[in-house]
């Protein structure tokens, strides 16, 4: 898997001909993470890992809640609307982060 997401990253920077094109990825959902480690763990370590590799950044989400959380949906996999803009204001930092010399 490590190979394969750092191949991903380096074949579309080199399709856009941007070697420096910025990479953010993030966590799962705690709740859905915790109930499928340790393959989850493993997951996560390696993505923590090709965003380094490749001077992306990773985005913890520990702190976000699932739709299960907020509502009791059984929706344990994806964030809640409110997490999710939070989510994607870290995103965004992070991405202004790596544009910014």
């Amino acid at each position: 898997y490590h190979a394969q997401l750092r191949d991903v990253v380096e074949n579309v920077r080199r399709h856009y001909g941007t070697p420096e094109l910025p990479f953010v990825c993030g966590g799962f959902c705690e709740e859905w993470a915790k109930k499928n480690q340790p393959a989850s763990d493993i997951i996560m370590d390696v993505i923590r890992s090709v965003a380094a590799e490749c001077k992306g950044q990773y985005i913890e989400t520990g702190d976000l809640r699932s739709n299960n959380q907020k509502f009791g949906s059984g929706d344990e996999i994806h964030f809640c609307r409110e997490d999710l803009r939070e989510l994607g204001r870290r995103y965004f930092d992070a991405y202004q982060k790596l544009i910014t010399p």
